[in-house]
């Protein structure tokens, strides 16, 4: 494994080193080190997104500790035992991680198809074809059982042994490759752009550029841009904001000697907690304060202030949860949330614990009173930090019809 690192080309980027060979080799990881065929690095960025998995929850650790309790325990036949289904676990752990970035389903399952026969030359490495395929498409499909029901899943070693040796040359034709390649180009979660409208609402330069902080369903971190997307956590977001401003506005300096608008587009799931969102927003502002002191050294305040602002904006809020957090019945109170309503900076009206079918009226009745070309209106907006994203979307929709530009939102 070390002379196939020490031999092929490497690029480190975020923390993990990137080892791209030519041989054909199953991609694997081992510790901060990710090893790919050119070809499946270049093609399959699932594959990647799957391999960083494996080194953000740090599963050569696990397996490191199961090498050296296998040679003190080396007559025991439980460990080895335990070893298999540490390997197996470490698999369904990682093809969570990856579903759970809004990666479509089928999609992947395609994809494991596709790659289901590859060289497991490297025991210890945590690599892409290490689990069985039937085992692992079951898991993606499965929910969380009670303890006791887990003992079913002896009864899929059979079905398993049934799989590898049914998908033991498997052949793909040309037409679901390009499905597969075009499809997890499409649903790969990194490519999360700012949209247009997003950049119109927020009031930027039209030369502004983004990069994007994703928050999933898990409340999990995602950070970059298009296809470059870093998995990082909660507490270590504002360094992975830093870093980057600090890096791209030198870059674009360097070049143009100038640098325009950038800022930081969230996008979260609709059953991401709001919290989250929150603790986000507050990581990133953070990541601006940091890379502006480490800036103000060398460039000038004006131009600090004018591209790094700390702006933040947008996107609205995707689905890929079953099921979706949504305000299903207008009719059902909204415990915890509230609605303040100010006019020229006077407070109008209050709602507490409402409904969606309460605040419509209330907005309605607002809008035949009150000429809002001429009067200044804003909203004031509280929500309990474990809603999700999506009941929250679901109000401020209804709360854009008094055609605000912004919307607070206080914890």
């Amino acid at each position: 494994m070390w002379h196939l690192i020490k031999s092929a080309s490497v690029y480190r980027e975020s923390g993990v080193c990137w080892i791209v060979t030519d041989r054909q080799v199953s991609p694997f990881s081992w510790g901060n080190y990710i090893v790919m065929n050119r070809k499946d690095y270049e093609a399959y960025p699932l594959i990647r997104l799957h391999e960083q998995m494996h080194v953000f929850y740090g599963h050569s650790w696990d397996s490191l500790w199961m090498q050296l309790l296998q040679v003190f325990h080396w007559f025991n036949p439980v460990v080895w035992l335990w070893q298999k289904e540490l390997r197996d676990l470490h698999e369904y752990q990682a093809d969570y991680g990856v579903i759970s970035c809004g990666i479509d389903v089928k999609t992947y399952q395609l994809l494991l198809v596709e790659k289901a026969v590859g060289t497991r030359l490297y025991s210890m490495a945590c690599g892409f074809d290490h689990c069985s395929l039937k085992k692992r498409i079951t898991m993606m499909m499965e929910r969380k059982t009670p303890g006791w029901k887990r003992l079913y899943i002896l009864i899929a070693f059979p079905l398993a042994a049934g799989a590898v040796f049914v998908f033991a040359q498997p052949k793909v034709d040309a037409a679901l490759q390009t499905v597969v390649v075009r499809q997890a180009a499409m649903c790969d979660s990194s490519s999360l752009n700012m949209s247009v409208s997003a950049a119109d609402y927020a009031g930027l330069a039209p030369d502004a550029v983004a990069f994007d902080v994703y928050v999933n369903q898990r409340n999990q971190l995602m950070i970059g841009v298009f296809d470059k997307m870093d998995v990082v956590k909660l507490e270590g977001l504002a360094d992975a904001v830093s870093k980057r401003l600090v890096a791209d506005f030198s870059s674009r300096y360097a070049k143009n000697k100038e640098v325009p608008q950038i800022v930081a587009c969230i996008t979260a799931d609709r059953n991401a907690k709001m919290g989250c969102v929150y603790e986000t927003k507050q990581q990133i502002s953070r990541g601006y304060e940091l890379a502006l002191r480490e800036l103000s050294a060398e460039y000038s305040a004006e131009l600090l202030q004018h591209s790094l602002s700390n702006r933040i904006v947008y996107n609205p809020p995707r689905s890929y949860g079953n099921p979706v957090a949504k305000v299903a019945d207008k009719n059902k109170r909204l415990e915890g949330f509230g609605i303040t309503i100010f006019m020229e900076g006077e407070e109008k009206r209050s709602l507490r614990d409402f409904t969606l079918q309460e605040l419509e009226s209330e907005i309605a009745s607002l809008l035949e009173r009150v000429d809002i070309s001429k009067n200044v209106i804003s909203i004031g907006l509280n929500v309990p930090k474990d809603v999700q994203e999506g009941m929250v979307y679901d109000v401020k929709q209804v709360l854009r019809k008094l055609y605000l530009l912004k919307v607070d939102v206080a914890h």
